[in-house]
């Protein structure tokens, strides 16, 4: 279930001089490993630590500080400001382009209603494409709500300690 194997054609001698007959099987071959890659490949954007590399000719990427379903957390330095900002670099995968510009929207929205900059709500610096990798840049934060979780071993917060972040 959920794999599809190809059939190995071979085209019919009478057709092809032998040589042609060898070229068609390579190419199918070929072809074959292209999609069992294809199938294979997540759409993550993939980092090695130690690797410089610069995205948008601005965010000097660091390193990696989160990751999820949607893709990766990076932190860098913009090159700019000087200033560390959080790079939330999604999956190449139409499905999760798509969320991340909903999620664009959104938080574009949040920001134009809070005229006096008083809603707390993530500031969004900015966005771009890379190799079909929606990235968002936003302020660097301390932690996110999953870092925080796996610091008390999933057991949750109590509730005045959620009442106070609340009211932050």
């Amino acid at each position: 279930p959920g794999h599809r194997s190809f059939p190995r054609l071979t085209p019919p001698s009478s057709l092809f001089h032998p040589l042609f007959s060898h070229l068609y099987t390579c190419s199918f071959d070929r072809m074959q490993g292209y999609y069992e890659a294809k199938k294979q490949w997540t759409g993550n954007f993939t980092w090695s630590d130690g690797q410089e590399l610069v995205l948008n000719r601005r965010y000097d990427l660091k390193k990696q500080i989160g990751h999820g379903a949607f893709g990766v957390v990076m932190h860098a330095i913009d090159l700019q400001t000087g200033e560390s900002v959080a790079i939330k670099i999604i999956k190449a995968r139409n499905a999760y382009t798509a969320q991340a510009q909903r999620e664009i929207r959104l938080l574009q929205s949040l920001r134009s209603l809070d005229t006096e900059n008083t809603s707390n709500v993530v500031e969004l610096r900015g966005t771009f494409m890379y190799h079909q990798h929606q990235c968002l840049v936003f302020e660097m934060l301390s932690a996110n709500l999953y870092t925080l979780l796996e610091r008390v071993d999933f057991h949750g917060f109590s509730l005045p300690l959620v009442r106070d972040e609340g009211a932050q």
